[in-house]
């Protein structure tokens, strides 16, 4: 590449990542980061059942170290204060006290700040190389290990008011999936609530191959879903009320007064599916990323947002 597309690439990477711009960020960096997760993910989704846990944190733990900046930096870049990023989840929650149990947790920062407002919580991560040193730390919040799919290995039946993930769904095996939504609702109080968010497969790509043209995920994107499939999954493992998670783009809530954030919506569930189904009827990616573009005014959020009751 020459010097302009080095340097445009490097923008688009900062961008996207929302990495502050002082961060010393290469285009070698970047490709190597595009080679890196397609590596890990063929290990990934070829890895064996009994060795899933083992080969996970091998590979998460790979990524931060060789990717340090992306444990450091990624999302730092003109960050909302916590009150206003994670407004719409505490909306969701409801006033406290709740307990929460999160399935990958990252750095804790949404956790964090709901323990702050009152919440009891419990962070997990599948590798350390992902939270560093926060989990050793004393206080409210309390850290767990866990391997992301097998909840109720790991916590007592009933225990939890709320089990929430946020951008986690997309990395687990997606072989996986029906028995960590079985696992979710085993370890929620009778009435509890998953919680999920993650990216939406005709919005996507949604990880580093988006920098690179592609039209279905190849990095550490496993899988990324429909609302179609998501809602068809909860209740294959055994949740009765699905919900879709309703909520405006910033510029229009003034329009239904300032205190409106998001709200659960068996209706609009049904809206976002039949959205689904008319733009699955297109067989280009690219064109059904643009018409879920369009949709979005309509829509809300840009990803599959979804409350599912125990």
């Amino acid at each position: 590449m020459s010097q302009s597309d080095d340097s445009i690439l490097v923008a688009r990477y900062k961008g996207y990542y929302r990495l502050p711009d002082d961060v010393d960020i290469s285009a070698d960096m970047v490709l190597y980061h595009w080679s890196l997760e397609r590596e890990l993910t063929r290990r990934l989704l070829t890895s064996a059942p009994d060795e899933r846990w083992e080969t996970f944190e091998e590979c998460y733990t790979r990524l931060y170290s060789e990717l340090p900046w992306l444990n450091q930096w990624v999302g730092q870049a003109d960050q909302d204060p916590p009150a206003e990023r994670f407004r719409a989840w505490s909306d969701l929650l409801g006033a406290p006290p709740k307990s929460i149990y999160e399935v990958g947790s990252g750095h804790g920062g949404m956790l964090r700040y709901l323990v702050s407002v009152g919440y009891r919580g419990k962070a997990t991560e599948i590798t350390r190389e992902r939270s560093g040193r926060e989990a050793d730390e004393v206080g409210p919040l309390e850290w767990g290990a866990t391997d992301g799919v097998h909840l109720d290995e790991f916590e007592s039946p009933g225990s939890w008011d709320y089990v929430v993930s946020n951008q986690v769904i997309e990395h687990l095996h997606p072989d996986d999936l029906v028995e960590h939504l079985r696992s979710a609702r085993a370890i929620l109080v009778e009435g509890g609530e998953y919680i999920l968010s993650t990216p939406h497969r005709y919005r996507g790509p949604a990880d580093v191959s988006a920098l690179f043209g592609a039209d279905v995920a190849c990095g550490m994107h496993l899988m990324e879903y429909t609302y179609r499939e998501m809602s068809r999954a909860l209740k294959t493992s055994g949740y009765g009320r699905v919900r879709a998670v309703f909520g405006l783009p910033r510029p229009l809530r003034g329009i239904l007064g300032p205190h409106f954030t998001v709200r659960r919506s068996k209706v609009y569930l049904g809206w976002v599916v039949l959205i689904e189904t008319v733009v699955g009827l297109v067989p280009s990616q690219r064109i059904r990323r643009r018409m879920m573009r369009y949709a979005q005014v309509l829509l809300g959020p840009s990803g599959v947002w979804i409350a599912a009751r125990r």
